[in-house]
């Protein structure tokens, strides 16, 4: 899946995760990015991930399994990683541009 498919889909998972005090994002391999600013990487298995450097991951339409093996491999980035990240999520759904009333 690349990020352009999410477009398609009409609603996905979104879950932002506070991970830590800094991501380094410098480490980061650049060929696995699909966005600079701010960094947005494809997840292995499927979905988006945009990563912030103040400690922040975004996670869009990844899978439980994919999101546990995505975020171990961040950790040699995290800078004092939190013991329990603070998370919220959200359904994303797409918007027809038309009212129901």
């Amino acid at each position: 899946m690349n990020g352009s498919s999410l477009s398609n889909k009409p609603s996905f998972h979104a879950q932002a995760l506070l991970v830590g005090e800094r991501i380094e994002l410098r480490t980061l391999e650049t060929s696995d990015c699909l966005a600079i600013a701010p960094t947005a990487v494809q997840v292995h298995g499927g979905g988006v991930a945009v990563l912030f450097r103040y400690g922040t991951v975004v996670l869009f339409d990844v899978a439980p399994m994919e999101q546990a093996t995505f975020l171990n491999q961040l950790q040699s980035m995290i800078t004092h990683p939190y013991e329990t990240p603070e998370i919220k999520t959200a359904e994303v759904c797409a918007w027809n541009g038309t009212s129901s009333s």
